[in-house]
């Protein structure tokens, strides 16, 4: 894993079989990011869940894939949750036959490689409920 500062820009790189949610955390801790917004990502997955939220049965209904996909879109946020590090991701992805799905992206493997950038937050500060998960600003 790769990543530059500039002001407050952080570039990052994931390589191939390396989990999204750990290398993020590895991030975030090495620049200090308790808020943060995820601005961009470009990229390959395999063996990743993405989610929906039900409003009828009032959770999330997941899915797991095992095939690469390609990144079409990806982006979330940063925040504190119980004094830890709190990963807002959605992502939009095309199948090989070019068909789309996306959600909310609960875990995933880096497939060939992953590139983005995050801006970190200096003065706002975003925090989840530890019960609801709901986000606050301060």
């Amino acid at each position: 894993m790769s990543f530059r500062k500039e002001g407050n820009l952080i570039v990052f790189r994931i390589e191939d079989g390396k989990d999204i949610i750990e290398s993020l955390k590895r991030v975030a801790k090495e620049h200090q990011v308790q808020s943060g917004v995820i601005l961009s990502g470009i990229g390959m997955l395999r063996d990743f869940e993405i989610s929906f939220y039900s409003r009828e049965k009032m959770d999330y209904v997941t899915n797991r894939f095992n095939e690469p996909v390609e990144i079409l879109s990806f982006s979330g946020n940063i925040s504190m949750r119980n004094n830890e590090n709190f990963f807002h991701l959605h992502v939009a992805l095309a199948k090989e036959d070019n068909s789309a799905i996306g959600g909310h992206l609960e875990k995933a493997t880096v497939h060939n490689t992953l590139e983005g950038v995050i801006v970190k937050l200096s003065k706002i500060k975003l925090r989840r409920d530890s019960e609801t998960g709901i986000l606050s600003m301060s």
